[in-house]
């Protein structure tokens, strides 16, 4: 009885010890260590092993280890309590990342929810949850709320249908794209054709864009029902938008010029189309088309007047124009009343020019129909063509007679003297299969059933199988092509007068040594030794398997034709295309001029002639361009530079638009050289191509 009352009281008093030594308010960490310690004293085997030999330890009891741990625990930290818990509580950064709604406001030390704020729900994360004791339980706590859910839920549906949006707008802008683009490719199209290509891209579902363009489809799969009115609606779309941004340009540049032709399209309707020239912003110049007006007359006020309301409409100064090319008709370019007379009277600094491509045409037609021969030689060229182009079985013959003779295989075409690159591509086609001509020409004659045309087809052998035309041939042929290559450069987008005339003058050098020196490496040295220097008593000469026509008589002809010719070409050259007086005084500007620094002064005065005085239009003063002191003094730095560049263009680009500040005056001026248009050659290029879309089979019967 007395060992149970003892043990009785030794468990009482250690009780009593624990609640003690207990905290107030416990957390966790020290409930758990309590109830370690407790069943460590508890158990009749302590932890600690006691080393051999010591008896104490093995014979000690557990009050005797009780105020010795008490002993031993009065000298360590007591636990923290409560208060000092949350005095040092801090906001942890991986909360932000758990809840993905709370935010912190750092002013007025508050947490928020962004869900609930949103939905518009009245709760303590609404108001603000005040951060001074930070827990994370009370996160935890929100997050079960009926509220934050019914707001959560609200969030992710709204995250659902915005992605459904995004998808939606990705899909349309993509068949807008698909359908935009298929447009852009039907450039030079009708619009009838539209559903053809829509239903290629559809067949083949891996095409770029067809499964985008079905979204622009019906239930019953079709989607170009009404594809006149959608095609017409984006090609305003493109042509508004390209317009926009060609204007704004031209804004930018503040110079412009424009190439304007008056022609009747496939609806036989008088329109006049215009093309705008202009400096980007990329310092190179541009040529943009700027738009097409109906006119109900051809006069030259008629002309004028739209020219004005056209500017009009776009928003262009006249004021900034520099430079209007047109061709050669009276109503463009005549004396009083011409289209460029008016806009003379009221654009101050505006230079006029003749479409220098028209001007060769004119020149070519002048000194060829001036040389009998040579007309008559271009009409049975022409009669050639026809019959290849009508008959098929001699097309087939020629083609035989090609291969036998290994003639070249360029198609022959009917050749006009008001077309330069015609009359050179009809002679060095002939020039290339003379033989394989003359050889089909015999065989088809033999074969024709009818006496009319075994005539004509006789008739042709004899004319080309004679001294006369093959000689004549290959002169056309090595002196058109010269002009023909002329053309071509005349043709590029952007030509610049200093180019074009020293093209000009190379072609007349060239001209003058065909005749004077041989072995030119052209058609001509193909002849060289193929005929005697004498004609044959007989009258015919074996060239190519062929008894072809040779007389003395024919050489003279031929003879004095090859020098009018020559004479009639070199002086319609220099007599179309004089030095204009205020183009060539941009020659300084230009490095292959290489002027004299006199010649370099007298261009620059009359430059600042018409470029640094007020101009006074129809009682207006216009501001000069330039102030012609500053100007002389910056041509003292700006003349040496020059040849380093390849052209007035590349000077521009390269260096004067990159220095600019330095040299105001002479920017200016250098743009407006590079500005200047002087050939209409984009609006005949524009023709064709609204001739080849508008077709009158496709625009029905006039009115």
């Amino acid at each position: 009885m007395k060992r149970r009352a003892k043990g009785k009281r030794q468990q009482t008093s250690l009780q009593s010890f624990f609640k003690a030594t207990r905290p107030s308010h416990e957390t966790g960490e020290c409930i758990q260590e309590t109830v370690e310690e407790q069943s460590r004293l508890e158990s009749p085997h302590p932890e600690s092993p006691a080393t051999p030999g010591d008896c104490s330890a093995e014979t000690e009891t557990p009050a005797k280890k009780a105020k010795t741990s008490a002993a031993a625990d009065s000298g360590k930290k007591q636990a923290m309590t409560q208060k000092e818990r949350d005095r040092n509580r801090q906001i942890k950064a991986d909360w932000f990342s758990i809840f993905k709604w709370l935010i912190y406001d750092k002013e007025k030390n508050l947490f928020f929810c962004t869900y609930c704020i949103e939905a518009k729900k009245t709760n303590l994360f609404t108001r603000g949850k005040c951060a001074k004791v930070p827990k994370k339980d009370d996160f935890n706590k929100h997050t079960m709320r009926a509220d934050h859910k019914m707001a959560a839920g609200a969030k992710q549906g709204s995250r659902q249908m915005s992605k459904a949006r995004a998808k939606a707008d990705d899909r349309a802008r993509e068949s807008m794209t698909a359908a935009f683009e298929t447009v852009q490719w039907m450039e030079d199209m009708p619009n009838v054709t539209f559903s053809g290509p829509v239903d290629l891209q559809l067949e083949d579902v891996s095409f770029m864009g067809a499964q985008s363009l079905r979204v622009l489809g019906k239930d019953d799969g079709s989607i170009h029902d009404s594809h006149q009115t959608s095609v017409n609606d984006l090609r305003e779309c493109v042509a508004t938008e390209e317009e926009e941004e060609i204007l704004k340009e031209v804004d930018e540049a503040r110079y412009f010029s424009l190439e304007a032709d008056e022609a009747t399209d496939g609806s036989n309707k008088t329109v006049l189309r215009v093309y705008i020239r202009y400096v980007g912003p990329d310092a190179r110049p541009r040529v943009r088309f700027l738009g097409v007006r109906e006119m109900r007359a051809t006069t030259s006020d008629a002309i004028t007047a739209a020219l004005q309301q056209f500017l009009e409409a776009k928003g262009l100064n006249k004021d900034n124009m520099v430079g209007l090319a047109t061709d050669g008709a009276s109503v463009m370019t005549g004396v009083k009343v011409d289209l460029t007379t008016q806009f003379k009277k009221e654009v101050p600094f505006l230079v006029a020019n003749h479409c220098m491509a028209h001007r060769l045409q004119q020149a070519a037609e002048k000194a060829a129909t001036r040389v009998p021969l040579i007309s008559k030689y271009i009409g049975t060229l022409n009669c050639f063509a026809r019959v290849v182009q009508f008959s098929a079985k001699f097309t087939r013959t020629l083609e035989v007679s090609r291969r036998i003779h290994s003639g070249q295989t360029k198609k022959i075409k009917e050749a006009f003297l008001t077309r330069v690159l015609s009359l050179c591509d009809g002679t060095q086609a002939m020039a290339g299969c003379v033989p394989a001509v003359l050889s089909a020409l015999e065989q088809a004659a033999t074969e024709k059933s009818t006496a009319e045309g075994k005539a004509q087809l006789k008739g042709l052998a004899a004319d080309m199988g004679s001294y006369k035309f093959i000689y004549l041939t290959h002169f056309l042929a090595d002196t058109v092509g010269l002009l023909g290559i002329l053309s071509k450069l005349m043709q590029v987008t952007t030509p610049t007068y200093q180019d074009l005339k020293d093209a000009i003058d190379n072609t007349v050098c060239s001209l003058l040594a065909l005749v004077q020196v041989k072995g030119t490496g052209g058609f001509l040295e193909k002849l060289e030794g193929a005929f005697p220097a004498t004609p044959p008593a007989g009258g015919k000469t074996l060239w190519e398997d062929h008894n072809v026509k040779d007389t003395q008589k024919q050489r003279d002809e031929v003879k004095k034709a090859v020098d009018l010719f020559m004479d009639n070409i070199v002086t319609q050259l220099q007599c179309t295309f004089p030095d204009h007086d205020t183009m060539s005084a941009f020659d300084i500007f230009c490095p292959s001029a290489k002027l004299t620094r006199d010649d370099s002064s007298d261009k620059l005065d009359k430059l600042l002639e018409l470029y640094g005085a007020d101009k006074e239009k129809k009682g207006v003063t216009h501001t000069k361009v330039v102030d012609p002191d500053a100007a002389k003094t910056e041509w003292k730095i700006l003349g040496p530079m020059v040849p380093k560049y390849s052209s007035m263009e590349d000077l521009y680009c390269r260096y004067v638009s990159k220095n600019k500040d330095a040299y105001p005056n002479m920017e200016r001026l250098v743009k407006i050289g590079v500005t200047i248009t002087v050939t209409s050659v984009n609006c005949e290029r524009g023709v064709s191509r609204s001739n080849a879309i508008k077709t009158s089979s496709r625009n029905g019967p006039p009115l």
